[in-house]
């Protein structure tokens, strides 16, 4: 959520141990960063079409262990294993476009070396402000979301800048219930135009803020 990499490897070695199941939500993680099921075998792995593979509302992936696919060749043919998690009539339509999409992703690459640098680009940005506080923690992290703390309640809602067609929310932090945070995620398409647009609209920010402080504080009679 927050854009911190789990050690899934570990968790794997830990699920063996304790005879536990391995389902993993791939949410941010295919079409983001490379997902490799060779050093860990999860009984189940899903992720929608729509975030990092940027493909059609309503499609996605499960994908089961082989130990939940495999069939006793004895038994009388039946239905392929996936028929058994079909809902209802499929979209082809849908399904079609999802398939492009992973493969236009596959083909184009997922350009890590673009995300890393765009977000240290906005992390040197944000550490220039006082009203907010990067989320940071020792271990790898997601190229393509950072995620940030805001010192100001009026932040801590839903905002929303038309002038800069930028849109955020809220989410709470798993650790600190209290705190809200503040996610930030672009992709390889993301234009340099964009990426300028965020980081104006984060100066304005800062500067709105450290002009109403100066006000306030002048009206006290406590200028700083």
């Amino acid at each position: 959520m927050d854009g911190r990499m789990f050690p899934i490897k570990r968790l794997y070695q830990l699920t063996q141990k304790y005879r536990a199941l391995l389902i993993v939500d791939g949410a941010q993680a295919v079409g983001h960063i490379p997902v490799d099921f060779h050093d860990w075998q999860p009984d189940a792995y899903f992720f929608p079409g729509h975030k990092w593979c940027a493909g059609p509302m309503g499609t996605g992936a499960l994908i089961l262990g082989n130990q939940h696919t495999e069939c006793d060749e004895r038994k009388e043919p039946r239905q392929p294993s996936w028929a058994d998690y079909e809902l209802g009539t499929q979209n082809i339509g849908l399904i079609a476009g999802f398939a492009k999409a992973c493969l236009n992703k596959q083909e184009d690459g997922m350009k890590t070396a673009r995300l890393e640098q765009i977000r240290e680009k906005v992390r040197q940005e944000l550490s220039k402000s006082s009203q907010f506080r990067i989320i940071e923690w020792d271990g790898p992290h997601s190229p393509g979301i950072l995620s940030l703390t805001s010192q100001r309640k009026e932040t801590n809602a839903p905002l929303q800048s038309k002038s800069h067609d930028i849109v955020w929310k809220t989410f709470q932090l798993p650790n600190k219930q209290e705190q809200t945070g503040i996610r930030l995620s672009w992709s390889s398409d993301t234009s340099e135009a964009e990426i300028e647009s965020l980081l104006t609209f984060l100066q304005n920010q800062n500067r709105k803020n450290r002009e109403y402080d100066l006000k306030r504080a002048n009206k006290e009679g406590h200028p700083k």
